[in-house]
C-alpha cells in the first residue's frame, strides 16, 4: 500500500477564487540566486522576506495581466504574520490594494507566543486551550467551562500571577484553580509558579496514560518516551504531517503534472528557521510589525475584510491570542465589523479535519462574497 493517497478536495476554493501559491525563498522549490556562498541568506530577514513576496505578487499580476482582479492574501502560521504585514506594504511599495485577508492560525505577535517570567499574557492566552484539551480527554462538554476559562485567563489569573511572591504553596487558591482548569496536578502548576509551559502541559495531561500530546493539536497523542519525556521522537502531528505532505506533493508533481526534478521540495526547512533574523519584527513599537501594519491598512482602506481562523486545540498560536490582539486595534467600530474571528475544532493545521476544512471554505467564500462550496464532511 502506498504511504499516501491523493484524493480530490470536495470543498476546494477554486469555485469562488483563483489560487496562486507562493513559496518564500528557502521553502518549496524557491531559492535565492547570486554568487554568494549562501544566496538564500539575504532573504532570511523579516523585512527582506516581505519585500520579496511583494515583488512576486507585482510580477505575477503584470505577467498574467490581472491588475484589475481583486487581491486576497491567505497566510497560515508565520504566513499569517507576513500577510498581515503585507496588507500595508503592498499598497505602499507595489501599488497593490489588498481586498481582504484570510489568516489561519496566525502568529500575529511573536512575543505573545512565548512565555517568559515577565510576559503574563502569553501564559493567559494558552490557558483556555489547556481547558479545551482537558475537556476533550474527559469527554465533557466544554462550552461553559471554556467560556469561564477565557474570563479567568484575562482577569483573576493575570492579577494572581502578578501578585505571586516566591514559590507559592500547594494550598494557594490560584495554583489549585489553574490545575483544575488545565487538568494537570497542582504540584506541576506550583513548580512553574502558575504558568505551565506548553511542552510541560503536553507531557503531563496524558502522563497517566503513558502518552504525550501534540502542541499542534493537543487531542492527538503518541506513546511517551522514558519518564514521560519525548524519547527523541518529534511532535505527534508536525513531523508526520511534514513527511506526508512532502511525499504527496512530490507524487503529485511527477504523476499529475509530469514535473521531474532532482531539486528537493522543502516543506519545513529547519536551517531557515534556525538562521532567521527577527530583529525587524519589533521596530513598529509594542504592537509588533504584523499588528501595526494591519491596523494601518485598516485605517487607510476601511473596506478591507479580514477572516482570522484558529483551532481550539492549537497550543502554538492559541485562539485567545488572536481575539485579544484584534481587540487592541485602534480602529473605528465601522471598520471592526469587517473582522471575523472563528474557532474550529482542530489544531494549528485546522484544515486537516474534514468538518473544519468545510467550515473554513464556507467562511472564506462568505468573506469573498461568493456561494460556499458544498461537499461531504467526512
Amino acid at each position: 500500500m502506498a504511504p499516501v493517497r491523493l484524493v480530490d478536495n470536495p470543498v476546494i476554493w477554486l469555485g469562488f477564487t483563483d489560487l496562486a501559491f507562493v513559496d518564500p525563498v528557502g521553502t518549496g522549490f524557491s531559492r535565492g540566486k547570486g554568487k554568494e556562498e549562501k544566496p538564500d541568506k539575504p532573504f532570511q530577514d523579516v523585512r527582506a522576506y516581505i519585500a520579496s513576496l511583494g515583488s512576486v505578487i507585482r510580477l505575477w499580476l503584470s505577467r498574467h495581466q490581472r491588475w484589475t482582479s481583486p487581491v486576497w492574501l491567505v497566510g497560515e502560521s508565520y504566513g499569517g504574520f507576513r500577510a498581515a504585514a503585507m496588507a500595508q506594504t503592498l499598497p505602499h511599495d507595489s501599488d497593490v490594494i489588498v481586498k481582504g485577508l484570510v489568516l489561519v492560525s496566525p502568529a500575529l505577535d511573536l512575543s505573545a507566543l512565548h512565555q517568559t517570567e515577565r510576559d503574563l499574557l502569553a501564559a493567559a492566552f494558552v490557558l483556555p486551550s489547556y481547558a479545551a484539551t482537558a475537556a476533550a480527554y474527559e469527554g465533557a462538554s466544554a462550552s461553559g467551562s471554556i467560556a469561564e476559562a477565557e474570563r479567568f485567563a484575562l482577569s483573576d489569573y493575570l492579577v494572581g500571577l502578578a501578585g505571586l511572591k516566591g514559590q507559592p504553596s500547594l494550598n494557594d487558591p490560584l495554583i489549585a484553580r489553574v490545575g483544575q482548569i488545565a487538568g494537570v496536578p497542582a504540584d506541576i502548576v506550583r513548580r512553574y509558579r502558575g504558568r505551565v509551559p506548553r511542552h510541560i502541559f503536553a507531557r503531563e495531561i496524558r502522563r497517566n496514560q503513558g502518552e504525550v500530546v501534540s502542541l499542534y493539536d493537543s487531542t492527538i497523542a503518541r506513546p511517551a518516551g522514558p519518564e514521560g519525556g519525548e524519547g527523541g521522537a518529534g511532535d505527534p502531528v508536525l513531523q508526520p504531517a511534514v513527511a506526508a505532505y512532502g511525499t504527496a506533493f512530490n507524487a503529485y508533481l511527477a504523476e499529475a503534472l509530469g514535473v521531474h526534478t532532482d531539486q528537493p521540495y522543502r516543506v519545513l526547512p529547519r536551517d531557515v528557521s534556525q538562521q532567521w533574523n527577527w530583529q525587524g519584527e519589533r521596530q513598529h513599537g509594542s504592537e509588533g510589525l504584523a499588528m501595526s501594519s494591519l491596523e494601518a491598512a485598516l485605517l487607510e482602506h476601511p473596506a478591507t475584510k479580514v477572516l482570522i481562523v484558529n483551532g481550539r486545540y492549537d497550543l502554538v498560536t492559541p485562539y485567545l491570542s488572536s481575539r485579544w490582539l484584534v481587540d487592541q486595534l485602534e480602529i473605528p467600530d465601522a471598520t471592526r465589523v469587517g473582522i471575523q474571528l472563528r474557532v474550529y475544532d482542530g489544531g494549528h493545521m485546522v484544515y486537516m479535519r474534514p468538518q473544519s476544512r468545510m467550515l473554513l471554505a464556507r467562511d472564506a467564500a462568505e468573506l469573498y462574497g461568493a456561494a460556499a462550496p458544498t461537499g461531504p464532511t467526512q
